[in-house]
């Protein structure tokens, strides 16, 4: 008979393995191979209510030290990655409201192939891995203008999960129950939402309406998913902590400078290493670093920083990413974290993708 001890080991081994293919915020995850994406930044008409014209970008695959291993071109810009669990040396990327998502094959280090979809279905964004080696993708049906989940299995749809927003972006796994997914679901005539969702059963078995009429992104503040720190787009930097069934929506106060053709949104979000209540977000479009108590529910500070874009953990650390304006294809220059921000040394200048995806190292 396994011991508690045993079990609780294994399940949290498990539980890493699940959660890890997401945004490193995990700061106890160590030697990750970080992917991230340079393009122009053009979405070439994209939006969220239509596809945009493919643009080709590269896949930049860095080691926890920031080490270039490998670049690899592909056909289109991909908002985030997730790694194959059963093969993983293959990397799905997904385009942001797009007709694109691929793979990418880390030890061929190529471009391998586009996914199938129907003609009717958009990719929005973010994808999950699934143990049996499928995945489970975030996508739009135009036709029924609801949201979806859509399994995959290689290049192939296999089954949908209607959610009936218009507009599910990130899903996460609940940190104690794999059949269980939590997606970050935005509608313009109403309210945004927050959806449960039994893959099991192909059925949303929770619903809560968000702040944001938008919500993007989230983070799972414990170990359940009743402690929810949203992201999203709003008229100013702004985030909402969700609590049980208490949603506390908290906007900036301090002045910010908006950037041209985007409304604030919070992007990206870390825990501070020396202080697990506090998180530090990323708020792209409005050109600051929110430092949140999320024990409080308050913001505490409002660092103005243009162009912040990434917030995320890697090897044990803490950074934060700030993107130039002035050139199309700018990297994001970073920072780390040593009894406060300061650039990294040597510097080190990542691609200037939405997110930055941790996964396992390939051999």
């Amino acid at each position: 008979m396994m011991k508690r001890r045993e079990f609780l080991g294994t399940s949290l081994t498990a539980l890493a393995w699940t959660q890890f293919p997401s945004i490193a915020w995990s700061l106890k995850t160590q030697h990750q191979w970080l992917l991230v994406g340079r393009s122009n930044r053009s979405l070439a008409g994209a939006s969220l209510d239509r596809a945009g014209t493919p643009v080709p970008s590269i896949l930049e695959v860095y080691d926890h030290r920031f080490q270039l291993l490998q670049t690899v071109q592909i056909p289109f810009i991909a908002h985030s990655w997730a790694q194959n669990r059963k093969s993983p040396h293959l990397a799905y990327g997904f385009s942001k409201w797009g007709n694109e998502a691929g793979i990418v094959d880390l030890k061929a280090r190529r471009f391998t192939a586009l996914l199938e979809r129907e003609p009717h279905k958009r990719f929005f964004g973010h994808g999950l891995a699934l143990a049996d080696g499928r995945m489970l993708l975030s996508m739009r049906n135009d036709q029924t203008k609801k949201a979806e989940l859509v399994f995959y299995k290689d290049l192939k749809p296999t089954g949908t999960i209607e959610l009936g927003a218009s507009y599910a972006h990130e899903l996460r796994f609940a940190p104690q129950d794999s059949n269980l997914v939590v997606a970050a679901a935005g509608n313009r005539e109403k309210s945004g939402q927050i959806a449960w969702v039994d893959v099991r059963e192909k059925k949303i078995v929770r619903e809560m309406n968000s702040g944001f009429q938008l919500p993007a992104h989230f983070r799972f503040l414990g170990a359940d998913d009743q402690k929810i720190l949203v992201l999203g787009i709003a008229n100013k930097p702004a985030i909402e902590i969700i609590e049980g069934k208490t949603a506390h929506y908290l906007e900036s106060e301090a002045p910010f400078t908006a950037q041209k053709g985007n409304r604030p949104e919070s992007l990206n979000a870390v825990l501070d290493p020396q202080n697990s209540k506090i998180a530090w977000v990323a708020v792209y479009g409005g050109s600051v670093y929110l430092k949140v108590d999320t024990t409080a529910k308050k913001i505490v500070e409002t660092v103005a920083s243009p162009g912040a874009r990434h917030a995320f953990g890697s090897d044990g650390r803490m950074y934060l990413g700030r993107i130039s304006e002035t050139l199309a294809d700018a990297h994001a220059r970073l920072q780390t974290w040593n009894s406060g921000w300061k650039p990294l040394d040597p510097p080190a200048e990542i691609g200037n993708s939405s997110h930055v995806d941790g996964i396992q190292p390939v051999s």
